[in-house]
């Protein structure tokens, strides 16, 4: 009876707090994406991400090109508000599609085209290639190798035409 108890009083517990995450629905293509990410934030840029805290979850990038919005600062704070922000933690360069929050501190949407050059991939842009089975065959296993090595080529190469992109918008 007093194990019976113990869930019981576990289970009200856990249902009994909040619980938020974020619902990303998909937002079409990559073109699609790309669009929706530039038209819904105030600020746009390639940066490369010199710091981040994971205690305090706050993130610092260093502004390499602006192309959409103005900042006086080379630098920029960002910090994790909810379940649907970005935490960046790949010290590389990012294409970063932000909101401005209060102090001129940036919030990354973690459902929009905000990612690094080291995991170019965002969320729906693409299907990754199904897991192996555990008793794959030789064949099968080089055959997903070549299927992951398109996947990471084609990202990377998406991302590289994405900076031209926007170079090409802020332009005109």
């Amino acid at each position: 009876m007093r194990i019976i108890r113990n869930i019981l009083t576990l289970l009200i517990i856990l249902t009994s707090n909040q619980v938020f995450c974020c619902d990303c629905k998909d937002l079409g293509p990559l073109d699609s994406l790309r669009s929706i990410s530039y038209n819904n934030s105030d600020l746009v840029f390639l940066g490369e991400l010199i710091e981040f805290d994971t205690t305090n979850l706050t993130y610092t990038f260093e502004i390499i090109e602006l192309f959409k919005g103005e900042t006086k600062k080379e630098l920029i704070k960002g910090k994790y508000f909810d379940s649907c922000s970005k935490f960046p933690k790949e010290k590389c360069e990012w294409i970063v599609y932000a909101k401005i929050k209060d102090n001129n501190i940036i919030d990354i949407n973690g459902c929009l085209a905000s990612r690094s050059k080291l995991r170019p991939f965002c969320i729906n842009c693409y299907n990754p290639p199904p897991p192996l089975r555990p008793n794959a065959s030789e064949i099968e296993i080089e055959q997903s190798k070549e299927l992951e090595r398109i996947f990471w080529e084609r990202a990377k190469n998406d991302w590289i035409d994405e900076v031209e992109l926007l170079r090409n918008r802020k332009i005109k």
